[in-house]
């Protein structure tokens, strides 16, 4: 099964029904489109993502002390505040990958076989040019769409 991060927008007047509720992040009526991105990439910017600020929606008001980065395992809010700087960041892989050959390869985690001696190495994760500038494009366009209206937010459904 693979490790997809979702990503959609959804009513900031539905935040408290959703947190009751998460699988409210997969109903047409209540979120947008769902957009996924596969673990592989959410790793390799990890680095980047931690310049962002973040809300995790599962601590009370008071205690919404900023997060940065994306809460893995869980859910990550990005009020319209907060959207803009992670869209910059997104633009920036976009551009990026936009030099890239059709396909490509990028340097995954560290793996090793338990017991067998020198046997770590990176994974090395054979990527489709079209396929993640489409994805990427369509969760910029999910951050367009809370910066122009502010009674949206993203949500981010990690692994």
């Amino acid at each position: 099964m693979a490790l997809i991060h979702e990503f959609t927008t959804a009513k900031q007047a539905d935040i408290q029904k959703i947190l009751e509720n998460v699988n409210l992040l997969r109903d047409a009526s209540v979120v947008s489109p769902v957009v996924g991105i596969h673990d592989d990439f959410i790793l390799y910017f990890a680095d980047s993502m931690k310049w962002i600020e973040t809300t995790n929606p599962r601590k009370k008001p008071e205690e919404h002390i900023p997060h940065q980065s994306l809460c893995y395992y869980g859910l990550t809010l990005f009020l319209p505040n907060q959207v803009t700087q992670f869209k910059r960041v997104i633009e920036a892989w976009y551009s990026m990958f936009s030099l890239a050959p059709d396909e490509f390869i990028i340097t995954g985690s560290w793996t090793e076989v338990v017991g067998e001696e020198n046997s770590g190495k990176y994974d090395k994760i054979k990527a489709i040019k079209a396929e993640i500038l489409e994805t990427l494009s369509e969760l910029i366009q999910l951050c367009v769409d809370v910066e122009k209206d502010d009674s949206l937010c993203l949500f981010h459904w990690g692994i």
